[in-house]
């Protein structure tokens, strides 16, 4: 749905800084963005981006007052989108309330302030450049220095509404939101894999289209799209999941490649033409392939005879012991925090925690269960209400000291407070206890 939306948005926006382009499409750019927004704060990666050099657009241009005006038109059109999200997912009374990592109404205050400022570049769109870089620059300050004071911690995406226990013990661990070599440790190999030819190629496209961009016109339009392209680069750069964003941008802006290719002077031949254009596609394809063939970091080794999480996760749907028609379902912990979403999808069992940026204080306690002797992990999950808990011993979850939960689970050894829970023979790889309840 975030790269549905980025292409949706992108192609609109291109299309909307092209000479003589209607402003019904800039409007549908903006919503195209305040739609992702909705689905993905990740969004905003290329959104603003976008604006901000359709800002520069509006500042370099002979006559500003196009681009500015477009500018304001997909900044309107974001706010539309993100107005109706926030009614759409928030009560009234929560329409103030700021939340980094989903759709609130920082994001509309964002859309609106930038809307303001292409106002203010379109008031003066027709005066002399200098004139335009002072007041559409000042405004664009006014606007960030105002944004940051209001949220100051809207730069922090979606960790800024991380809690501060998840932000020490998990989120360091996360590795989809560590930095790429070479700007962090690991192998060359990876942004290779991660990125594949369509970076290399939109770049290459970039370069190439831009003589002729500049002559028909069309250089606002090809700005826009190397605002994207290099702020998504940046970004994957400094967080791999960032990646996403960047799928979009690049292989946009690498197409153009095959096309200069196909419509080329030279070769003449144009079957030597579509074989070349054919060649380069197909190379692009391949080389996240080739990068696995490169030397690449250690990973830590995987433990054998895993368990199956999905029929395990069906087989409680089904059986849902511990389950007492007419009451609230019962609260189960995973050992292993990266199951515990498939069980909360799959079954009726409400999870103690999720590998997530707000769970903090519940993983902290999930891990205290498995690190700690019987009787201290006892009285933490009567504390949370547990009534079963499940873990696979081949799974990487803590090992944990001598005499801890965790040893004595993988040891087989029984745990006081803890009766083992009958399994079928093809779940026999997992542990289940039932926990016992409290005073």
């Amino acid at each position: 749905m975030i790269l549905l939306a980025i292409v949706v948005a992108l192609g609109a926006t291109l299309r909307a800084f092209l000479p003589g382009a209607r402003a019904g499409m800039a409007v549908a750019a903006g919503a195209a963005y305040g739609f992702g927004l909705w689905v993905g704060p990740e969004v905003v990666l290329v959104a603003v981006p976008v604006l901000a050099t359709a800002g520069i657009v509006a500042v370099i241009a002979p006559d500003g007052r196009t681009a500015a005006r477009q500018g304001l038109l997909v900044a309107s059109g974001m706010a539309a989108m993100l107005a109706a999200a926030i009614v759409v997912e928030h009560a009234p009374a929560q329409w103030a309330v700021v939340a980094y990592d989903v759709v609130t109404v920082h994001h509309l205050v964002l859309a609106l302030l930038m809307a303001a400022v292409f106002a203010v570049a379109w008031q003066a769109g027709a005066a002399p450049c200098r004139w335009r870089v002072v007041l559409s620059g000042g405004a664009g300050l006014v606007a960030f220095a105002l944004l940051v004071a209001l949220y100051p911690d809207m730069l922090r995406g979606p960790l800024g509404s991380a809690d501060a226990q998840a932000l020490a013990s998990f989120v360091p661990f996360v590795e989809e939101i560590r930095t790429l070599p070479p700007l962090g440790p690991g192998s060359l190999a990876e942004p290779i894999i991660l990125f594949g030819g369509a970076v290399p190629l939109g770049l290459a496209g970039i370069l190439l289209g831009a003589p002729g961009w500049w002559r028909d016109g069309r250089w606002p339009a090809g700005m826009v799209l190397a605002g994207a392209l290099l702020v998504t680069l940046a970004a994957a750069f400094l967080a791999r999941r960032f990646a996403l964003d960047l799928a979009a941008p690049a292989p946009v802006a690498g197409a153009g490649v095959v096309g200069l290719l196909v419509h080329a002077a030279w070769p003449r031949a144009a079957v030597t033409r579509a074989l070349l254009a054919a060649a380069v596609f197909f190379g692009a394809l391949a080389l996240p392939y080739a990068g696995l063939a490169l030397p690449q970091a250690p990973r830590p080794a995987a433990r054998a005879g895993g368990c199956d999480w999905t029929a395990m996760a069906h087989w409680l749907d089904a059986a849902r012991p511990a389950v007492t028609p007419g009451d609230p379902a019962p609260i189960l912990m995973t050992a292993d925090l990266f199951h515990g979403a498939e069980v909360a999808w799959r079954t009726p069992y409400r999870i103690v925690a999720l590998a997530h940026h707000r769970a903090g204080p519940a993983i902290a306690d999930t891990v205290a269960v498995l690190e700690s002797p019987d009787a201290a992990a006892l009285g933490v999950l009567q504390r949370r209400g547990v009534r079963l808990l499940l873990a696979c011993p081949t799974d990487p979850w803590p090992a944990a000291r001598r005499g801890a939960v965790s040893e004595a689970i993988r040891g087989g050894r029984p745990v006081a407070g803890l009766t083992p829970v009958p399994l079928p023979a093809d779940l026999g790889g997992f542990r289940l206890f039932a926990v016992v309840a409290g005073p």
